[in-house]
């Protein structure tokens, strides 16, 4: 009889410890982690939990302390998989389940998460000892002459695993994935690349470093005006031609200045970054702080006070092209639109027209009225292609735009 009893306590016992809920934490595989990704938490249990029992997903601290845990999301499900953002950074945050009836605490995942914030990549240009700033538009900021190879250089924060640079069609080197990479440009303009700075988790974040090439052979637009005798012209692209004196003040833009031999600047005040095309025999006279570029033919250089920002450049012989018409006025029903980085200068003789730019999809995105020779500021639209169309009483042109970063 007192071993019939032993067994029936035996046995009651065993049942007990059968019925003793538990819970269980599938494998978290994935354990690097950008700002707001979705960690999955995926557990099972074994055993009955009370009706209106909660299972809680809970995350530690970022030194994987559950001395004050996060909820982060529950369910009433004894088989589930419990998903939540990671919303801070941190290097050893460690997740579990618990129920509320009964009170169970599963294990913790047991590796380390770690949440990152995506690097911030910053590239730096420099040609020889000079460290040129990323320009954002076609006439300001420091300049390289094309073929002149430069060195980009990456640098992020946070810190980036690694790098990924891309560069247009032009470039010496179309791709890379150094921190830093040697690139040379055929031909002038603005160039843009790109810049990828990734970390371990797969976080990636884009720059668009930008560096302005001019050429040996500068071609004059069909909106520069001449200079021939002693005056100060206004406008984005000035000729100044042997005899010419240009006294060059401030600006509400960027300037460009071709200066054929016999031709001076006198640099009275600049509060942009200008552009000196200077052929030899030109003479440039700063009698004030500035910024700017000289492009000089080899052997002209030009000894600058420290007060001056001016950086310059030396083709082995700069030449001029000139595109047709340049020196002719225009007539007075004739328009011409010329575009230079996000700057529309419109030619004409007429004294009342409208100007109206049109995206791809035909909506009207930019519109003024002129008189006249003016420019006029696209800063403000965003990338992409654009018609403009300026229109007078008697005729009209059409003309397409691209404004780049």
């Amino acid at each position: 009889m007192k071993r019939c009893l032993s067994l029936l306590v035996i046995f009651l016992v065993a049942g007990r410890a059968d019925a003793q809920p538990t819970i269980a934490l599938g494998t978290i595989s994935t354990v690097f982690y950008c700002i707001g990704d979705t960690v999955a938490v995926p557990y099972s249990t074994t055993g009955t939990f009370a009706d209106g029992n909660v299972f809680s997903a809970e995350l530690s601290d970022a030194n994987g302390s559950f001395a004050a845990p996060t909820v982060v999301g529950t369910s009433s499900s004894p088989l589930d998989t419990i998903r939540f953002a990671l919303l801070n950074a941190g290097l050893r945050y460690r997740v579990r389940v618990t129920s509320s009836s009964p009170a169970i605490v599963s294990n913790d995942n047991g590796t380390d998460l770690e949440a990152l914030y995506a690097p911030l990549p910053v590239a730096a240009i420099s040609a020889g000892n000079d460290i040129l700033s990323p320009v954002a538009d076609s006439l300001g900021g420091s300049a390289i002459l094309a073929g002149q190879t430069v060195l980009f250089s990456a640098t992020s924060v946070p810190a980036a695993d690694s790098f990924f640079w891309a560069f247009p069609q032009d470039a010496s080197v179309l791709n890379d994935t150094g921190d830093s990479v040697f690139v040379s440009f055929s031909s002038p303009g603005l160039h843009t690349g790109s810049l990828t700075a990734i970390n371990r988790a797969g976080c990636g974040t884009e720059a668009f470093p930008t560096v302005r090439v001019l050429s040996c052979n500068a071609t004059i637009p069909l909106s520069a005006a001449d200079v021939t005798d002693n005056e100060g012209s206004p406008d984005p692209f000035v000729w100044v031609k042997a005899g010419g004196i240009d006294t060059v003040g401030a600006a509400a833009y960027p300037q460009t200045f071709f200066v054929e031999q016999g031709g001076t600047i006198v640099l009275q005040s600049s509060s942009e970054w200008n552009t000196y095309y200077m052929k030899s025999g030109a003479t440039f006279v700063p009698s004030a702080p500035t910024l700017g570029t000289i492009v000089s033919t080899a052997g002209t250089r030009y000894t600058i006070a420290t007060r001056f920002n001016l950086d310059t450049l030396s083709c082995p012989d700069l030449e001029f092209q000139i595109e047709d018409g340049v020196a002719a006025a225009p007539a007075a029903s004739e328009i011409r639109i010329v575009q230079s980085g996000t700057s529309l200068s419109v030619v004409t003789g007429e004294q009342n027209y409208g100007l109206r730019l049109y995206d791809l999809l035909g909506s009207e995105v930019f519109g003024a009225q002129g008189s006249g020779t003016e420019m006029f500021d696209l800063a403000s639209l965003s990338r992409g292609i654009y018609f403009a169309i300026v229109e007078t009483h008697a005729s009209h042109a059409i003309a397409k735009v691209a404004i780049v970063p």
